[in-house]
């Protein structure tokens, strides 16, 4: 909330646009019975890989805050993607877990990572912990978003680009273009880490937040 105007988070905003995952309960039915277990069985084994992996990530995303910040270590790799990325002696211009928004359209967010540099420009960086990461041509199931952006399929590439575009623009209306295009580091099931640059969908980012905002008028 801000100035009496109610915000949605960028999380909630893409996923208006992404068609619910199994509705009818469909794919749960079937895991179930391929598994020869009970649906409840199933869905506590799903709901038991989902907090591991949440676990996984929260840890991981702390680490490097943590290190940042100056108050904690952080594994070498990591290290050396932070340094090759931004480069060294960078670390006052990094600023994790950044609370960004767009009061022009009524939508905030918070950025794993922005950097910001001496002209004024910024980079967004974001990390990924998914036991999978899949992108337009490797998605085994992919379908497509929803009207306007339906020129998109829900890959996780797609999916985080969106995200991150939206953080730019936020970045932006404050004053801080984006010095290049946004950045995911995939911290994948063998602990290393894979470096994924967004898609260039920074317009379908702002058609997303300008239509929120207009259907709020």
């Amino acid at each position: 909330m801000l100035n009496g105007k109610k915000f949605i988070s960028v999380t909630t905003l893409v996923k208006k646009y992404k068609k619910p995952f199994d509705p009818d309960g469909k794919i749960l039915f079937f895991c179930a019975r391929r598994a020869g277990i009970s649906i409840e069985e199933m869905q506590a084994q799903w709901d038991a890989k989902k907090e591991s992996a949440c676990n996984r990530g929260v840890d991981f995303h702390l680490q490097i805050e943590n290190y940042i910040k100056g108050s904690g270590e952080i594994e070498k790799p990591t290290l050396e993607i932070l340094e090759a990325e931004c480069g060294q002696n960078q670390i006052e211009f990094l600023y994790p877990e950044c609370r960004l928004c767009s009061p022009k359209y009524c939508v905030a967010g918070t950025s794993d990572l922005v950097h910001l540099f001496p002209d004024n420009s910024a980079a967004v960086y974001d990390w990924k912990t998914n036991k999978k990461f899949s992108n337009p041509i490797n998605a085994k199931y992919r379908d497509k978003m929803l009207f306007p952006i339906n020129n998109l399929g829900d890959s996780d590439l797609e999916i985080y680009s969106l995200q991150l575009w939206c953080y730019a623009l936020m970045l932006e209306e404050f004053g801080y273009p984006p010095k290049k295009s946004p950045m995911i580091f995939w911290l994948n099931p063998e602990n290393k880490i894979e470096k994924f640059e967004c898609l260039n969908v920074k317009k379908e980012a702002e058609t997303i937040m300008r239509d929120h905002y207009l259907s709020k008028q």
